[in-house]
């Protein structure tokens, strides 16, 4: 189960910088199956987050407008002990 949110949390990630990516593009960074995407994409979608996607050689997915906010990573500069 790890494994999946740390996914979806880097799914989320990629798609805030980069805009629109492919499900091939996305399935060989996370390295896993376009279906694996698809999925997540879905479950992505499940928890609020408007990501759109166009089909066909130029399509892609990204973050839609609207919905909640991207989500956002700042690492801690504090150490811990």
């Amino acid at each position: 189960m790890a494994e999946t949110t740390a996914r979806l949390l880097g799914l989320l990630s990629r798609l805030q910088a980069v805009g629109t990516a492919t499900g091939p593009q996305l399935a060989e960074r996370f390295g896993v199956t376009d279906r694996t995407i698809r999925r997540d994409i879905e479950r992505i979608r499940g928890f609020g987050y408007p990501v759109e996607s166009d089909l066909g050689v130029v399509g892609g997915y990204r973050l839609g407008r609207g919905g909640r906010a991207p989500v956002v990573f700042k690492r801690s500069l504090q150490r811990v002990g």
